[in-house]
């Protein structure tokens, strides 16, 4: 044998050697996906934590309802409602205001003076839009906010 077919031999094994341990790792990854998957998607144990607790279906797998069947008692009733809160309605944003803050009125008026007809357009009024909590450093107020109102002049 020459040196080049030593060398080519050496360099197989050595090729070999590395093929085996990448087969291995690739051997061991695939096990590390396997256990993560059935880990994240497999199946969970629904164990009941309280052994009092009635089973909504039977045995067999069939669904049980406690009012066709007449086992609904009364003392669940109470139970329950003892232990459930009342819930406190959201307050609204007039309840969150406070009422003591100084206000101020502030009307917008449309740039648009005529109609889609071509009609000048007649004031009537003020809608209210919405109030605004502002703060400029030293003051504190509620703006109210309102826009002007028109109508056409031109309506019969």
């Amino acid at each position: 044998m020459t040196k080049t077919e030593k060398d080519l031999l050496q360099q197989n094994k050595m090729l070999l050697k590395q093929q085996a341990e990448f087969l291995k790792e690739i051997k061991q990854l695939n096990e590390n996906i396997a256990y993560l998957t059935n880990k994240l998607y497999g199946h969970h144990s629904e164990k009941m934590d309280d052994p009092n607790q009635q089973s909504l279906f039977e045995e067999d797998g069939s669904f049980t309802d406690p009012e066709q069947t007449g086992e609904q008692s009364e003392e669940s009733e109470v139970i329950s409602g003892e232990n459930s809160k009342a819930r406190k309605p959201k307050k609204k944003r007039s309840e969150i205001i406070s009422t003591n803050l100084p206000t101020e009125d502030e009307i917008y008026d449309s740039p648009v003076k005529c109609c889609k007809s071509g009609h000048d357009l007649e004031k009537i009024g003020k809608h209210f839009v919405r109030e605004e909590v502002r703060l400029i450093p030293g003051r504190l107020y509620v703006a109210r906010i309102f826009e002007t109102t028109y109508k056409c002049g031109n309506a019969s």
